[in-house]
């Protein structure tokens, strides 16, 4: 098992079933149901 590192900013929502990995999410961002990042 391997872990990434994730920032996520304020104010993120994410969908239902979405998949969010080893990436920064900026403020303000709106993540839709069954995206993959």
């Amino acid at each position: 098992v391997a872990f990434f590192p994730l920032q996520m900013g304020d104010h993120v929502f994410v969908g239902e079933r979405a998949v969010v990995n080893a990436a920064v999410v900026g403020s303000y961002v709106y993540i839709g149901k069954n995206a993959v990042i």
